[in-house]
């Protein structure tokens, strides 16, 4: 089962024709993530600039923006047999899985973008959640209003399997980017990391990606790929169609092999399934594929998934 875990998140991850088409008006309450990442293979580190539009779509207003950033987690020295032992469970050498270091990421700046301006705003880990961080306003964010904030900084993917590091040549990010936490009329909600499962508590997000990487890799992507673009020194550029989701990710590898399948829905669209998988698992690549059509089809003829 394990040998085929990223082949199956990279068939997953390349469905992007299928995502959500949301109204002008459903859209504009969501926040908006333009991110511009740059990947490097040999240091195995992911550069990010994340534009952040968040609309406060509650009644009371906001002076602050609480953000989840999984990759600040460090295991605490209190549940590392807890965590090695169950990793046991779940069929996998606690030493594949196992960071001691921790915290793989780091917020290096936040600005304030209004009206052509840039201004610095102070940020800080919760210290009741080690994965989050409140970023403070210089005013409130009323009911209705919106607020656009520029974060950069880092995840080192360290040799580790997990939601994000890198693994026999294949590098890995889930579940990893900065994402506003939940926001309602009680405040910001933020969730604690759990290392064996990461259950979703936030908005979904309209995201869009320029993604630099050095060329020989191939990518496999939440979003739909609107442009692949060379750059100098054997490297590429990747640009995203507008993508809906709760999480924007990524895998990516050297070695792996495309598998392209095509099916044709109801409404008279042809849609094309894209599964990045290792040359040693082209049997499954291509039983993979037909499945994912196959459910594309029988969904497609579901009025709740049109």
């Amino acid at each position: 089962m394990r040998r085929c875990a990223w082949l199956v998140a990279a068939c997953w991850c390349c469905c992007g024709s299928l995502h959500a088409q949301l109204t002008p008006a459903q859209a504009a309450t969501l926040p908006r993530y333009d991110l511009t990442l740059e990947f490097d293979d040999e240091t195995h580190v992911v550069k990010f600039r994340d534009r952040v539009t968040w609309t406060n779509a509650s009644t009371r207003p906001s002076r602050d923006l609480l953000f989840n950033f999984h990759p600040l987690y460090r295991v605490p020295a209190a549940d590392s047999l807890l965590l090695a032992k169950t990793l046991e469970l779940l069929r996998l050498d606690p030493s594949y899985g196992f960071d001691g270091r921790g915290s793989c990421g780091r917020i290096d700046s936040v600005l304030l973008l209004d009206k052509g301006t840039k201004t610095a705003l102070s940020f800080a880990r919760r210290s009741d959640n080690q994965t989050s961080f409140r970023v403070e306003l210089v005013e409130d964010v009323p009911p209705g209003g919106t607020v656009t904030v520029e974060l950069t900084g880092s995840i080192a993917l360290r040799n580790k399997q997990g939601r994000w590091g890198h693994w026999k040549g294949v590098s890995y990010l889930t579940n990893s980017l900065p994402v506003l936490s939940f926001h309602d009329d009680r405040g910001w909600h933020d969730v604690p990391f759990v290392p064996w499962h990461q259950p979703f508590w936030n908005e979904a997000g309209v995201y869009t990606a320029e993604i630099q990487l050095p060329a020989r890799q191939k990518v496999a992507c939440s979003a739909e790929f609107a442009s692949e673009a060379a750059l100098p020194n054997g490297w590429k550029k990747l640009t995203t169609k507008p993508f809906v989701g709760r999480d924007f990710a990524l895998v990516m590898s050297a070695k792996f092999k495309e598998h392209l399948t095509s099916v044709q829905v109801p409404d008279g669209r042809t849609i094309t399934v894209r599964c990045l998988a290792l040359p040693e698992h082209d049997h499954y690549a291509k039983e993979t594929s037909i499945i994912a059509a196959e459910a594309i089809q029988t969904y497609s003829r579901w009025p709740a998934y049109h």
